[in-house]
């Protein structure tokens, strides 16, 4: 799809709504019992990664209160506890369901092969390509909100590149966790952020999100060619390209 915001896309896609998809067209969806299962664990895992963060979060406000007891924050940094440990376990489960399938956990291990990968992240992705199993290297760009859009309509005649941020908010941010780790430990990923901030002058966010792109699509060519990463630190190429 294109999810640019221009008065000329605007005007092509209504002009062409009735033409999008032909009856006969229609299908019903296959569902992927691992996929559903692996979907229903991450929710769980979201909700209780954004309740710890905002407890955290009102911890570190009390500290700058009075009137605060002992007490309370001994039983708020027990809840801390708790909610990490509970997040410990939820992702040794969702391994456990991957490793029960011999797909499944072939595809974990091709995943996680790649230095600097976290659990988490591998889970997420083989959820999100067992979820899209016939998606392209630029559906799963946009599926996972990194697909850059410009926004230039009506009054806003300026607007530049930016990622649409329409996907999937927890695929982003454990491909980020996986990204910064990947630029500590992996030496394409990191040759490669390292290419766009001193050599192509990009702002270090940028360059960012465009490593979490590399990342995402390394590990989508990963999975479809059922494969190990190779390293690619002897072969200074396919680390500088896009």
């Amino acid at each position: 799809g294109n999810r640019s915001k221009t008065d000329t896309v605007d005007a092509k896609t209504l002009s062409a709504f009735d033409a999008l998809l032909a009856e006969e067209d229609f299908r019903i969806p296959e569902m992927d019992e691992i996929a559903e299962q692996l979907g229903a664990f991450i929710g769980r895992y979201e909700i209780i990664q954004k309740t710890r963060t905002m407890l955290s979060n009102h911890v570190h406000s009390l500290e700058e209160k009075s009137g605060v007891t002992r007490k309370l924050k001994d039983s708020l940094e027990r809840e801390l506890g708790h909610l990490g440990a509970m997040e410990d376990q939820l992702e040794k489960e969702m391994e456990a369901v991957a490793e029960d399938h011999e797909e499944t956990r072939e595809a974990l291990h091709n995943l996680l092969s790649m230095n600097g990968t976290l659990v988490i992240s591998a889970i997420n992705l083989l959820y999100l390509f067992r979820k899209y199993p016939g998606a392209n290297r630029n559906e799963i760009t946009a599926l996972a909100g990194l697909d850059p859009v410009r926004r230039q309509s009506g009054s806003s005649l300026n607007g530049g590149r930016k990622i649409s941020r329409a996907g999937d908010p927890m695929l982003r941010k454990v491909l980020y966790l996986a990204c910064m780790n990947c630029i500590q430990h992996n030496e394409c990923i990191r040759t490669f952020y390292k290419h766009l901030v001193s050599d192509n002058h990009k702002k270090p966010k940028v360059a960012l999100v465009a490593c979490m792109r590399k990342l995402l699509l390394i590990a989508h060519h990963l999975y479809v060619t059922k494969s190990k990463y190779r390293t690619l630190e002897h072969d200074a190429n396919p680390c500088l390209s896009s």
